[in-house]
């Protein structure tokens, strides 16, 4: 292997830039020396995976915003997309408290339609008697 590695740093390559047959019929020969290589090719920088113990509780805030009340469902769906953010990032405590941020407007999200359900039900039962 070591002798082909010579003869190729031996060898005459004709060039001139844009046109290769041209330069060497015009005999313009530059001599290239291929030198071996001292360090180790770079390939391309591996991405770490952050640790999947992080929940993005997604699929509960986009119900909660589909079915619950619709404001905190909303807001949930944006901080559980941000849950994804930081973890590209980087970011594991900043997801983390997204991933929290998301869970408490859901829960306050159902709070807030089952309460509006509880006065609604109580407030029409006189309602539905009288009439």
């Amino acid at each position: 292997m070591s002798g082909l590695r010579d003869r190729l740093a031996r060898s005459e390559v004709s060039h001139d830039g844009w046109t290769g047959a041209a330069a060497h019929s015009q005999g313009m020969t530059t001599k290239t020396t291929l030198e071996p290589r001292t360090t180790a090719p770079t390939s391309a920088p591996t991405r770490t995976r952050a640790p999947r113990s992080v929940r993005t509780h997604q699929v509960a805030a986009v119900l909660c915003a589909l079915f619950c009340f619709a404001p905190l469902g909303v807001a949930a769906v944006v901080h559980a997309g941000q849950v994804r953010t930081r973890l590209a990032i980087g970011d594991l405590d900043g997801a983390r408290q997204s991933s929290r941020t998301t869970a408490r407007l859901c829960w306050a999200s159902v709070l807030v339609t089952v309460g509006c359900v509880l006065v609604l039900v109580i407030c029409a039962g006189p309602y539905s008697e009288t009439h």
